[in-house]
């Protein structure tokens, strides 16, 4: 599941589903955004893939599922990777 907050001069602006036209108007706006992809689909991977321009390595990492947690930087934006794991067995 994707889900995304569409932050503008510090707040947040729009919070839901993952939808490629809303992303694209609030960061044209001059927002930014944090994309939640929770056990996403090949497909799903895909659909981000193409609207943010991913590096492959980027969606290859988010296929395997038992990373520790990561950040890498890329040019144009920056993979987070949180394995959050141990607070769900509290």
């Amino acid at each position: 599941m994707i889900t995304c907050r569409l932050y503008r001069d510090g707040a947040v602006v729009h919070e839901g589903a993952f939808e490629p036209k809303t992303v694209h108007a609030a960061m044209r706006a001059g927002g930014w955004a944090w994309i939640d992809a929770v056990e996403p689909s090949a497909d799903e991977l895909a659909e981000l893939r193409e609207t943010f321009s991913l590096h492959q390595l980027s969606v290859d990492d988010s296929l395997r599922w038992g990373q520790r947690s990561k950040i890498e930087f890329y040019a144009d934006y920056l993979f987070l990777v949180l394995a959050a794991d141990h607070l769900m067995n509290k």
